[in-house]
């Protein structure tokens, strides 16, 4: 009888079997087993509003362990505990819903909801559960983003905006507008706590190479509290843009900090932000190499490394591959058309999309269109916001730019500064063979030979950290033309991707001489390479 045992049955249902058959006893303890299996449930259910806490959490763990097995039905009742009076149960019902719940399941509203309650309880232990709940459900959400953003702006205790940025920084989308502001109003706070967390806060929330984040940041180094300033140096790194006068000029002065710490991630900055050709800002990191703290010391010998002249090495772009039925490398490949910028867009249109009708107006002028070819070489002016027009002639966001025609088997890439800062953020702790591997790891044996061309064939197996701003600029290029390469290659502000002299004008005689279409965006010095090139205004 006992090897016929269903599994699972428990010391009560046994002791109410009898008879001498077997099998028969399997069948009656099967039922009873269930009997009892729901009647337990059914207790579980009741327990979960018992009296006492300790009867609370038991059935609380009962309802997860349900969940766990596939019981779903369970989960309601383990969101109904998170509003519990007893800070354990609490805290337990929150952090099992991180794991019990996806995004799009039919509780998830909910649980954001209570998520956002819970992140203004007294435990801390309850709302760190909240945070990972959040963190789980809510990412990205407008929702979740206003009401983080209302406890920021309304809530007098301290701990609880520091809560509120802390959330937003790692809940709100990069650039999502109601987030910044919310951080922004942290920055100012009379809080140590709370501007600590949103100056750390900036560096997500912000977009990558923002000028206005930037200048807050830099307001931010005088700063009473070193951790702030720590902060600050951290941040800068990750929004500010590459060589920009005013952050390279606040880290030169947090080297005189009389913190060390302070002083180190000043120095660590510096190495990703400075140009190479700023002498006054190399010679401050040189004379950290003096300095009596041992951390600062080799973290000036690592910047300084960093900081050093590119060694200049021939690059070549890949050809693009032919396209199927486009005979002639002047056969249009992109392509803007008056009659299509002539029809009207309606009142409730996507920002984007009256973005991308202005720009077809003042690109077409008194033409009938415009296009792009593999023979095309363009120079567009006249823009302060290059890399959001870069996006949409590229396709980046192609359900917001519909009036631009893209053949449908031709292949267009951009690369920008803001490209350049997201590999490298993105992709911080790996090496470029890494980069290129990920999602094409039948072509791993072509990486190093790809790599060749960027000049970065004896550099595959190192780390990102530790490759200049001009290595990391060729590793962009390199990215965008992974697998395959592009048709045509959309360039933003070539002067402020982050290589210069020497460097820039050899990566400018390689776009030149490629055999896929260039467009290049944006006012800086690079332009003096494509003196002959077509010019587009958006002026």
């Amino acid at each position: 009888m006992w090897s016929k045992l269903p599994e699972g049955t428990d010391l009560a249902a046994l002791l109410l079997v009898g008879g001498n058959d077997g099998l028969d006893d399997t069948m009656r303890l099967r039922q009873v087993s269930r009997r009892f299996q729901g009647l337990a449930e059914h207790a579980a259910g009741c327990h979960l509003h018992d009296v006492d806490p300790t009867v609370r959490m038991e059935a609380l763990k009962a309802a997860i362990h349900a969940a766990e097995n596939g019981n779903l039905g369970k989960i309601c009742g383990v969101l109904g505990r998170v509003d519990d009076e007893n800070a354990a149960v609490r805290q337990l019902a929150t952090s099992s819903l991180a794991y019990l719940l996806m995004e799009d399941d039919h509780e998830a509203p909910a649980a954001r909801a209570a998520g956002v309650q819970r992140l203004l309880d007294s435990d801390g232990e309850v709302r760190s559960a909240a945070r990972m709940l959040l963190g789980a459900v809510a990412h990205g959400h407008e929702a979740v983003v206003s009401a983080l953003a209302g406890i920021m702006q309304s809530r007098e205790e301290d701990w609880l905006r520091q809560e509120a940025v802390e959330a937003l920084s790692s809940l709100a989308s990069r650039g999502n507008s109601e987030a910044l502001a919310a951080v922004v109003r942290g920055l100012a706070d009379p809080s140590l706590a709370v501007r600590r967390e949103a100056v750390a806060a900036l560096g997500d929330v912000a977009p990558f190479c923002d000028r206005e984040g930037t200048t807050l940041l830099c307001q931010c180094c005088t700063d009473p509290d070193p951790t702030v300033r720590c902060a600050l140096a951290h941040a800068s790194t990750i929004i500010s843009p590459w060589g920009d006068p005013a952050m390279t000029a606040a880290l030169v002065g947090l080297l005189q900090d009389t913190h060390a710490e302070v002083r180190v991630r000043a120095v660590i900055a510096l190495g990703t932000v400075a140009r190479p050709s700023d002498r006054e800002t190399i010679e401050a990191v040189e004379a950290c190499a003096e300095d009596a703290d041992e951390r600062v010391r080799s973290a000036a010998q690592r910047s300084l490394a960093l900081l050093a002249p590119p060694a200049l090495e021939e690059v070549t772009l890949p050809s693009p591959e032919p396209i199927e039925g486009v005979k002639s490398k002047k056969a249009a490949l992109w392509r803007a058309e008056a009659a299509e910028a002539a029809k009207a867009v309606p009142p409730s249109a996507e920002v984007e999309d009256r973005l991308a009708c202005s720009i077809t107006d003042k690109l077409l002028g008194s033409r009938a269109f415009i296009c792009l070819s593999r023979s095309s070489r363009v120079v567009l002016e006249g823009c302060l916001d290059m890399p959001k027009i870069c996006d949409l002639l590229a396709g980046h966001r192609p359900d917001a730019a519909p009036l631009f025609w893209r053949h449908p088997r031709a292949r267009f890439a951009a690369v920008s500064p803001r490209c350049v800062t997201q590999l490298c953020q993105e992709n911080s702790c790996k090496t470029p063979r890494d980069v290129l591997h990920a999602g094409y790891e039948y072509l791993a044996c072509d990486i190093e030979a790809h790599l060749s061309h960027f000049a970065l064939a004896d550099f595959a197996d190192r780390g990102l950290a530790e490759l200049t701003r001009c290595q990391k600029v060729l590793l962009t290029f390199a990215k965008a033309f992974w697998p395959r390469a592009p048709h045509v290659l959309f360039v933003c502000e070539p002067g402020s991707l982050g290589a210069e002299g020497a460097a820039l004008t050899q990566l400018m005689r390689a776009l030149g001489t490629w055999s896929g279409g260039v467009l290049v965006a944006g006012p800086d010095s690079a332009l003096r390479e494509v003196e002959t090139w077509e010019r587009w205004s958006l002026a």
